[in-house]
Protein backbone atom coordinates (compact mmCIF):
# COMPACT_ATOMS: atom_id res chain seq x y z
CA UNK A 1 0.00 0.00 0.00
CA UNK A 2 1.14 3.44 -0.76
CA UNK A 3 1.82 5.95 1.98
CA UNK A 4 1.69 9.70 2.69
CA UNK A 5 3.20 10.91 6.18
CA UNK A 6 2.87 14.67 6.48
CA UNK A 7 5.08 15.79 9.76
CA UNK A 8 3.96 19.42 11.03
CA UNK A 9 3.03 19.73 7.18
CA UNK A 10 0.96 23.17 6.37
CA UNK A 11 -1.70 20.58 4.59
CA UNK A 12 -4.44 23.43 5.18
CA UNK A 13 -1.86 26.64 4.68
CA UNK A 14 -0.15 28.50 7.16
CA UNK A 15 -0.55 32.01 8.32
CA UNK A 16 3.03 32.55 8.87
CA UNK A 17 3.63 32.17 5.50
CA UNK A 18 2.01 35.66 4.75
CA UNK A 19 5.35 36.87 6.00
CA UNK A 20 7.11 36.48 3.26
CA UNK A 21 4.12 35.78 0.58
CA UNK A 22 4.93 39.22 -1.28
CA UNK A 23 8.62 38.11 -2.11
CA UNK A 24 8.17 34.40 -2.65
CA UNK A 25 5.92 32.02 -4.51
CA UNK A 26 6.12 29.10 -2.03
CA UNK A 27 5.04 31.17 0.91
CA UNK A 28 2.33 32.58 -1.34
CA UNK A 29 1.45 28.78 -1.64
CA UNK A 30 1.21 27.70 1.42
CA UNK A 31 -1.23 30.64 2.71
CA UNK A 32 -4.26 29.36 4.32
CA UNK A 33 -7.06 29.69 1.36
CA UNK A 34 -4.07 29.58 -1.61
CA UNK A 35 -4.62 28.48 -5.07
CA UNK A 36 -2.61 25.25 -4.27
CA UNK A 37 -3.98 25.00 -0.61
CA UNK A 38 -7.82 25.15 -2.05
CA UNK A 39 -7.33 22.51 -4.97
CA UNK A 40 -5.49 20.10 -2.86
CA UNK A 41 -8.42 19.98 -0.92
CA UNK A 42 -11.42 20.82 -3.17
CA UNK A 43 -12.93 17.16 -3.52
CA UNK A 44 -11.22 14.48 -1.03
CA UNK A 45 -7.99 15.44 0.79
CA UNK A 46 -7.53 11.69 1.22
CA UNK A 47 -8.50 9.81 -2.19
CA UNK A 48 -7.63 5.82 -1.95
CA UNK A 49 -5.57 3.94 -2.43
CA UNK A 50 -2.90 5.82 -0.30
CA UNK A 51 -3.10 5.44 3.21
CA UNK A 52 -2.43 9.16 4.52
CA UNK A 53 -0.57 10.06 8.11
CA UNK A 54 -0.38 13.51 9.71
CA UNK A 55 1.92 14.32 12.94
CA UNK A 56 1.35 17.80 14.45
CA UNK A 57 1.79 19.36 17.73
CA UNK A 58 0.13 22.26 19.51
CA UNK A 59 3.40 23.64 19.95
CA UNK A 60 4.54 23.76 16.27
CA UNK A 61 5.63 27.69 15.93
CA UNK A 62 5.50 27.38 11.94
CA UNK A 63 1.98 25.82 11.48
CA UNK A 64 -0.57 28.13 12.71
CA UNK A 65 -2.90 27.34 13.42
CA UNK A 66 -1.90 24.36 14.77
CA UNK A 67 -3.97 21.84 13.84
CA UNK A 68 -3.66 22.98 9.84
CA UNK A 69 -1.63 19.34 9.29
CA UNK A 70 -4.33 17.10 10.22
CA UNK A 71 -6.36 15.65 7.00
CA UNK A 72 -10.00 14.35 6.95
CA UNK A 73 -9.82 11.08 6.42
CA UNK A 74 -6.04 10.18 7.71
CA UNK A 75 -4.70 8.65 10.77
CA UNK A 76 -3.64 11.85 12.73
CA UNK A 77 -1.83 11.70 15.38
CA UNK A 78 -0.80 14.94 17.71
CA UNK A 79 2.73 14.57 19.12
CA UNK A 80 4.23 15.39 22.57
CA UNK A 81 5.06 19.25 22.20
CA UNK A 82 7.08 19.49 19.69
CA UNK A 83 8.54 22.32 17.92
CA UNK A 84 8.82 22.57 13.85
CA UNK A 85 11.69 21.37 13.49
CA UNK A 86 11.89 18.46 15.77
CA UNK A 87 9.88 16.43 14.50
CA UNK A 88 13.45 15.48 12.13
CA UNK A 89 14.79 14.19 15.58
CA UNK A 90 12.04 12.70 17.70
CA UNK A 91 12.77 9.09 18.81
CA UNK A 92 8.95 8.76 19.02
CA UNK A 93 8.09 10.04 15.30
CA UNK A 94 10.97 8.30 13.83
CA UNK A 95 9.84 4.58 15.23
CA UNK A 96 6.01 5.54 14.24
CA UNK A 97 7.01 6.16 10.67
CA UNK A 98 10.00 3.58 10.56
CA UNK A 99 6.73 0.93 11.68
CA UNK A 100 4.31 2.82 8.96
CA UNK A 101 7.70 2.35 5.93
CA UNK A 102 8.15 -1.23 7.17
CA UNK A 103 7.63 -3.85 4.79
CA UNK A 104 4.70 -6.69 5.80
Amino acid sequence: MANLISQAGPNHGTGLAWLCAARDQGCRDMTPGSYVVTNLHRDDETPEPVHYRTFWSPSDEQILPHPSTPLNGATNTETSRLKHNDFLADPAVIDAVAGILAPG
